[in-house]
């Protein structure tokens, strides 16, 4: 049901169900094998910017298949939000494995625990490294150097430890 600015699809039958929007992607007129990394469908959030003005996409959202094999199927679901213009992936989730998921970020991105301030994960290096960083200050690096194995690194991580490095 359209409803001025409202797109609103309902259940009237007495169950514990609610509706379902569904996305099919097919390929050509008859039901055709899919193939691994098919896009099933996006929703787009768009509007003007504040220049020409012109359409800009803000944020989409695209489901899509994984692994296709017939049995083992996996879907993946991609967040993408604008940056400089450019919508760019910002989180994916994809059913690599039958009792979990893998939740994935570009290797630019920081996860924020205080609104976008001063603590965060990142992976600094674009490479193997996570740092974790608590009130803008870094207390833990967590990284992989060569057949040397694995650095671990505190730093001011409570009061009378200093650091650590095995």
């Amino acid at each position: 049901i359209y409803n001025g600015n409202n797109l609103v699809t309902s259940n009237i039958t007495a169950d514990a169900t609610g509706p379902v929007f569904t996305f099919n992607s097919q390929r050509g007129a008859s039901a055709v094998d899919a193939v691994d990394d098919d896009v099933l469908g996006t929703i787009e959030f768009t509007g003007y910017d504040d220049g020409t003005p012109s359409t800009q996409t803000y944020a989409s959202i695209e489901g899509n298949i994984h692994d296709s094999n017939s049995g083992t199927e996996k879907g993946k679901i991609d967040f993408y939000v604008a940056r400089g213009g450019t919508n760019s992936l910002a989180l994916s989730i994809e059913g690599t494995h039958s009792t979990y998921s893998t939740i994935s970020m570009p290797n630019t991105t920081r996860l924020y625990f205080d609104g976008g301030g001063d603590t965060f994960i990142s992976e600094p290096s674009g490479g193997d490294e996570l740092k974790f960083t608590v009130g803008g200050t870094d207390i833990m690096s967590l990284n992989e150097v060569g057949v040397e194995g694995d650095i671990v690194k505190f730093k001011n991580a409570c009061a009378g430890f200093n650091q650590f490095e095995p």
